[in-house]
């Protein structure tokens, strides 16, 4: 161990976390303050096996501390959603079902992580990296690397919880949300900036910039239950309709009949003037699944759900809410029917699905991508008695064109030869890009040349694509191919690693070739 300031630096902080967590343990509104307490271990120990970590000098001291943190890491995004469910006053799904349902992910990618030493889905490849001012963890990233955005989905959904329930909290509420939220956003982006592999400062590399904005998260909530006695003040009362409310609101009586509604409904619905004293059937006639809910819920209330609206590819998705209006003596008079536009959640995950599976820079399938696709494609051509066949395919030349048309023009030629191998292959390929300069396909062959057709097409396209192009270099690729065989499966890395060397072994005939005329 080799103390240094980074490591000392996360070590302070997480024992400033630590700190606030035992002070919350014993506070006296436990329900609340017993939950955000192991909210907040869960970020020290995050903090501190990190700044451990910071602190060895080999390996294997590196990973242990590297997966002792990552208990930290898989808990703490749902402890938070956890804290934000019963803090806004939903803590009656807080069922153990749903509780355990919620850490299933955690628990999976948990064992995953303390066994990659011999998976390496996680880190592909470790090292001591020393070419900065302390020695750190130096990692290639492995296939699920990119499964780290799903702590993204409950940090997100407990801002969301909280921002939802702040609209129609009293000011004073409301001021505590602010704080929890705003602490919420600065972590969530330094965590999308290392995902990205944005590199705050270059000189250190593979520093973990989010172990030391945690804390602060931590720090800056527990100042609220100091200032703002966040855990003393348990949310009991909302406004039940607010006029500048950004979500879209609609009152009924008990006869299903609309007796009021703010701006932002009136906008919704396109209503000039709220219908007062229409019926609930009536009055959403263009909304059937909405209407059907007012009129009878099949669920008991209160009630939400997901509703959409408009056809696919331009839906919009709300979240609604019924709630009894009951008089003093807890008679229902009314509902109260509130809704919450999601579509951009709705678009920000279909979005961070769509990422684990395509290549930004050229649109086709990634690694991982490929790797789900054509695996159900083997299987199937397994069942069916079919040759399927893996060709790789190396784009020629493109560390030249980088260093001597620069990197933009790299990742041109990437995005043009992309697009010259999926004009070529057919819809029921797989096509993908494998990573860096490298392609393969997975195609089924009807004929045995099949694959050798197919790249001779390629070669067509190539050189028609050269001849009308007036760029000062050719795009021009190697290939390999392997083939599945029909008497013993061939799992798809072997056929992966075979067709590489086949096409190793075309580069190098190639550039042979003109010495042997």
């Amino acid at each position: 161990m080799q103390p240094n300031l980074l490591s000392l630096t996360g070590f302070l902080l997480g024992a400033c976390v630590t700190v606030f967590a035992i002070y919350t343990w014993g506070h006296r509104a436990p329900r609340e303050s017993r939950l955000f307490s192991i909210f907040m271990i869960s970020i020290a120990v995050y903090v501190m096996g990190y700044s451990l970590e910071l602190a060895s000098t080999s390996l294997p001291l590196m990973l242990f501390w590297n997966k002792a943190a990552f208990f930290g890491i898989a808990t703490y995004p749902t402890l938070f959603l956890l804290f934000a469910v019963q803090y806004t006053g939903w803590d009656r799904y807080l069922t153990r079902r749903n509780v355990l349902l919620l850490f299933l992910v955690p628990a999976v990618l948990t064992v995953i992580k303390l066994l990659d030493d011999r998976l390496h889905l996680v880190y592909q490849d470790v090292w001591v990296d020393t070419s900065g001012p302390v020695p750190m963890l130096g990692f290639t990233r492995g296939q699920i690397y990119p499964l780290a955005l799903y702590h993204l989905l409950p940090v997100s959904l407990g801002i969301i919880l909280l921002w939802k329930w702040r609209a129609n909290a009293l000011t004073l509420y409301r001021n505590q949300a602010n704080l929890i939220i705003a602490s919420a956003l600065p972590p969530v982006i330094v965590f999308l900036l290392y995902m990205a592999g944005i590199q705050l400062f270059p000189g250190l590399k593979y520093l973990d910039w989010n172990a030391l904005v945690f804390p602060v998260w931590g720090i800056i909530i527990g100042r609220a239950a100091f200032h703002y006695r966040l855990l003393d003040l348990a949310p009991v009362a909302r406004d039940a309709l607010i006029e500048r409310l950004g979500d879209s609101v609609f009152v009924l009586d008990d006869r299903a009949r609309l007796v009021d509604a703010n701006p932002e409904a009136c906008r919704m619905m396109g209503w000039p003037q709220p219908p007062i004293g229409s019926q609930a059937d009536e009055a959403f006639s263009s909304w059937t699944e909405l209407a059907e809910a007012c009129q009878a819920p099949e669920e008991p209330l209160p009630l939400k759900r997901d509703i959409q609206r408009g056809p696919d590819g331009a839906a919009h998705f709300y979240d609604l809410s019924l709630t009894p209006l009951k008089d003093r003596n807890n008679g229902v008079i009314g509902l109260l029917i509130v809704m919450h536009d999601i579509t951009d959640l709705k678009r920000m995950e279909a979005r961070l699905r769509e990422l684990t599976l395509v290549d930004e820079l050229t649109g086709l399938h990634n690694r991982r991508g490929f790797n789900v696709l054509a695996g159900q494609a083997l299987q199937m051509a397994d069942r069916m008695s079919l040759q399927a066949a893996v060709i790789f395919i190396d784009l020629d030349g493109l560390k030249t064109i980088n260093d001597n048309y620069g990197h933009t023009e790299g990742d041109r030629a990437l995005a043009d030869a992309a697009r010259l191998l999926r004009s070529t292959c057919r819809a029921s390929d797989v096509l993908a890009r494998f990573g860096g300069d490298e392609f393969i396909v997975l195609m089924m062959e009807s004929r045995e040349d099949g694959a050798q057709q197919l790249i001779d097409r390629f070669d067509e396209q190539f050189a028609d694509f050269n001849a009308r192009s007036r760029r000062e270099y050719p795009l021009t690729i190697s290939c390999g191919v392997a083939r599945t065989s029909l008497d013993r499966p061939i799992p798809l890395e072997e056929l992966i690693n075979m067709a590489d060397r086949a096409m190793y072994v075309n580069k190098r005939a190639r550039r042979q070739a003109p010495a042997e005329i």
